[in-house]
């Protein structure tokens, strides 16, 4: 950390086991990806769960946190300048794998990453920090931090890690979407996550991010008004590229060719 601020380069991503959320803020982290270490710091210090291992994302000493320490964590983050990207998606799917490996977007990836995905779901739904409670309260609480950060002007980028456990690129985004609408924000806050934030964060807020002249031209046109349905954004007529219009039939077309690809390959294996 020193190294990269004495050099002029941000440091971001993960936040290592064993680094506590203070100390990465504090060494001013620009970003956190997948809330690293805040269950832990929502934990009390001389809470009787911290002798066991903290497990995944926190999972292992969730049933110990005090949610009246948000408003310290969210001040700390503020005070640090450092953004958040929550992927919530990574742990909020309460579908069973059968379920989520039969979502239609499953055939635009190999049989080798479904196949992992879902041992990988197994082996997690056999952890003894992962189970359902455990697990369905790191959702509530990791909701409830999105929220606090957010109201209180913490910078939150969309995110969704694809292609982590059933994200498939692309469509993992609108799952994304659909959980942090589900944590309070509205429509419009979800979208300006994944268009002015980034932007903002990579410093080009006229560039990126924007419909404005001498902005690059990369958009994506609807169908139907994503602000009053944050599923409307699935409502593709078109994307712009760089400039190039690709209409909704021809991006099918390439989608198609891909899933027939892959189940080509698997047909042979």
């Amino acid at each position: 950390a020193r190294t990269a601020h004495a050099l002029g380069i941000p440091f971001a991503g993960h936040i290592p086991e064993g680094v506590p959320l203070d100390t990465a803020l504090d060494a001013r982290q620009a970003s956190i990806d997948h809330f690293d270490r805040y269950v832990e710091f929502l934990v009390p210090e001389d809470a009787t769960v911290r002798s066991r291992n903290a497990g995944f994302f926190g999972s292992g000493w969730v049933d110990a946190v005090d949610t009246a320490r948000i408003p310290d964590a969210v001040q700390r983050t503020i005070d640090a300048g450092t953004w958040n990207v929550p992927t919530l998606s990574l742990v909020a799917s309460p579908e069973s794998a059968a379920d989520m490996i039969a979502w239609p977007e499953m055939r635009y990836m190999p049989q080798s990453v479904r196949d992992g995905w879902v041992r990988a779901k197994g082996e997690f739904g056999a952890r003894e920090d992962f189970q359902p409670a455990a697990a369905q309260r790191l959702v509530e609480v990791r909701r409830q931090l999105l929220k606090a950060l957010h109201d209180r002007g913490a910078p939150i980028a969309l995110g969704s890690d694809a292609p982590q456990f059933f994200n498939v690129p692309g469509f993992s985004i609108h799952h994304e979407m659909r959980m942090m609408a589900a944590a309070g924000l509205t429509p419009y806050e979800v979208l300006a996550t994944g268009t002015t934030a980034p932007a903002r964060y990579m410093g080009t807020p006229g560039e990126f991010g924007v419909v404005a002249p001498g902005a690059r031209a990369d958009l994506v046109l609807l169908e139907a008004d994503p602000r009053q349905d944050i599923g409307h954004f699935k409502a593709r007529a078109g994307v712009m590229v760089r400039g190039r219009w690709w209409p909704a039939d021809e991006i099918r077309g390439r989608l198609d060719a891909i899933a027939a690809r892959y189940a080509e390959r698997a047909s042979v294996d």
